[in-house]
């Protein structure tokens, strides 16, 4: 397929056949005029944040969010101070036919925050390390699973809206310390029953209030991992785990990977101040 031009230093850069993957990073405040793509693109946001701006709206791109544009969508980009290392996957027509038999409508821009993105992201960095003969039968399966969770939350906030007071939980889960975070107190801040906090927030994130914070508890010590000064016991500590080896245990179960792997896996982002 004849493959689009990316803007900013390529880091990496491999044809699969069905898509071709790479990684590049953009210089801070880089403005990225008007333009368009040849074909279809997953990007995939690493470290740093973006602005994506199309004719009838503009979105905020943070680490971990998952974007989709279509062919010939013509959109602008203004990379945030502190740069941005994205991973840009585009996709062949034979690709794209097969999501179109599977029932994707890929002809519209779709984004998917940050919230919950570590775990799909981390497996398809390690799958690209790896590089083996079976890479692109699972590369194409994690592709298949983020386009799924695009879907699914496209729909959700097209068919619901959340109550003022559910607002107010997410509110106070980002600014409470973990430590003071209760089921019982967030409702009873909310003014609801604990029972009904928890059946709402798996209403809308398919996950309880623990999961998304222990969600939200990897992407801050994925940021941390990133720091060259920091030991990992040092990040251990700061972030209450008992010991380090609880840690390693933390991190593996909801990133497939070590806090050491992660760091080899990210050595060309890690930031040394």
């Amino acid at each position: 397929m004849e493959l689009s031009n990316f803007h900013g230093i390529i880091k990496y850069k491999n044809d699969f056949g069905k898509f071709v993957i790479t990684k590049t990073y953009y210089s801070p405040g880089l403005l990225l005029k008007e333009h368009l793509h040849r074909n279809p693109i997953l990007s995939i946001i690493l470290l740093g944040s973006l602005t994506e701006t199309y004719q009838n709206f503009t979105c905020k791109c943070n680490s971990k969010s998952i974007l989709y544009k279509p062919a010939l969508e013509k959109h602008e980009n203004i990379i945030s101070k502190n740069g941005c290392h994205c991973l840009n996957i585009e996709f062949s027509k034979s690709f794209i036919q097969k999501l179109r038999k599977n029932g994707f409508k890929i002809d519209q821009v779709m984004t998917l925050p940050e919230n919950k993105n570590n775990s799909i992201i981390i497996r398809l960095q390690n799958e690209l390390k790896i590089s083996d003969y079976y890479s692109v039968l699972a590369l194409e399966g994690i592709i298949m699973e983020m386009f799924a969770e695009l879907y699914r939350h496209k729909y959700l906030m097209m068919s619901k809206k959340y109550p003022d007071w559910f607002n107010q939980v997410l509110k106070d889960m980002e600014k409470l310390h973990e430590r003071d975070i209760t089921i019982e107190g967030l409702a009873d801040n909310a003014g609801i029953h604990p029972a009904h906090l928890i059946k709402t927030f798996k209403k809308y994130f398919r996950i309880t209030p623990a999961e998304y914070m222990r969600q939200k508890k990897i992407s801050l010590v994925c940021e941390e991992l990133l720091l060259e000064k920091k030991s990992l016991i040092q990040i251990a500590l700061e972030q209450n785990f008992s010991d380090q080896s609880h840690f390693n245990k933390f991190f593996k179960k909801y990133t497939g990977i070590t806090p050491s792997q992660y760091r080899i896996l990210h050595s060309d982002e890690i930031r040394k101040s």
